[in-house]
C-alpha cells in the first residue's frame, strides 16, 4: 500500500494586468433637466411607473390617473 504524501495548497495568482473599463463608462452628457427626469405617472393599483403616455396600465390594466 502507497502512503499518500501531502499536497501543497495553492497560491492564489495575484492579477496584474491592468483591465481597460473605458467600454464600460457612462457617456459624458449633460444632466438632464428635473421636469424631464420625473415624467410619467404611478399606477395606484401596482406601483407600475408608466412613461408611454398611455390611458391603462401596462402591467395590471388599470386605468391610469393623470
Amino acid at each position: 500500500m502507497q502512503s499518500a504524501q501531502p499536497q501543497p495548497e495553492p497560491q492564489p495568482v495575484p492579477n496584474t494586468a491592468k483591465q481597460d473599463m473605458s467600454a464600460f463608462a457612462r457617456p459624458q452628457t449633460e444632466s438632464a433637466p428635473q421636469e424631464e427626469i420625473r415624467t410619467g405617472v404611478f399606477c395606484t393599483n401596482c406601483g407600475f411607473h408608466d412613461m408611454s403616455g398611455s390611458d391603462f396600465c401596462p402591467s395590471c390594466g388599470k386605468k391610469l390617473e393623470r
